[in-house]
């Protein structure tokens, strides 16, 4: 039965938490209530978006962070919570010493992409590729051990999805929904977020102990000016970003599953 609950309350929102880890890496996370996507298995918009936001080559979020010597790696995913309740959308992004400095700046250019994507219309050869990738994957993936198997099905048989499809589940994508793409979008504002910041070097100091494992961290609100500039973007950002920040372009070389399958059967 649903819960009918919200994981994060407004408390939760627009603040930042610093947290020491126990080994020398620098993160930065944005976490973000997203739509519930329980019954768009379909569909799944969030697949969408973080298939751009996780994009690496020319045009892309991580092309440019990177071109500024600010991160090593970026990846984004959304995620069930459980029945009932707004799903969690995550953009991490593993930060250079510069990067670390200007985690701030970061900040800003992941609400400029996303006020690109929403001045852009959903684009269908994007889903198509996305589609075309997924398929392939589905068709040639390895067996799962059959204890695996029986746990991940028996899952899968509590969620909304016809029977007839209960093997494959979330993990393909049926249909283009420009729509209910435009409306996840929706949901990836300003007053709809908080960071996780981690680091050896915390820019704050830490007054708080975390009770299992003892990580010390601190939680702050995030500055009015950050939070005003990342509020006022649409709009607003440079031009320069702006042709930096290009859909990703189709990629041309991905063979379709009828070309896999055809190669698949002569080796």
């Amino acid at each position: 039965m649903p819960i009918n609950e919200v994981p994060f309350t407004k408390d939760h929102l627009g603040v930042q938490i610093f947290a020491k880890p126990a080994m020398g890496t620098r993160e930065l996370t944005l976490i973000l209530p997203f739509m519930e996507q329980e019954n768009f298995y379909e569909t799944q918009p969030g697949g969408y978006i973080s298939h751009l936001f996780g994009h690496e080559g020319p045009g892309s979020i991580m092309s440019y962070v990177k071109s500024k010597g600010w991160a090593n790696a970026l990846s984004a995913r959304s995620s069930n919570i459980c029945p009932g309740s707004p799903d969690q959308f995550d953009i991490g992004i593993t930060l250079t010493e510069e990067g670390f400095e200007n985690y701030k700046g970061i900040v800003k250019v992941v609400f400029e992409y996303i006020a690109l994507l929403r001045e852009t219309e959903p684009q269908q050869c994007i889903f198509d590729e996305q589609k075309g990738m997924v398929d392939v994957n589905v068709r040639f993936m390895e067996k799962s051990r059959a204890y695996r198997f029986a746990s991940s099905a028996s899952q899968r048989m509590q969620r909304p999805i016809p029977r007839e499809h209960l093997v494959s589940g979330y993990s393909k994508l049926r249909s283009f929904d420009p729509e209910l793409i435009r409306e996840a979008l929706g949901w990836l504002r300003p007053d709809n977020f908080f960071l996780v910041v981690t680091s050896q070097n915390p820019p704050a100091a830490l007054d708080k102990r975390e009770i299992w494992y003892g990580t010390e961290y601190t939680i702050k609100p995030i500055s009015d000016t950050l939070m005003n500039e990342v509020s006022n973007l649409k709009n607003a950002f440079s031009q320069k970003l702006k042709i930096l920040l290009l859909f990703v372009s189709e990629i041309r070389f991905l063979p379709d599953l009828s070309q896999c399958l055809a190669l698949a059967s002569i080796l």
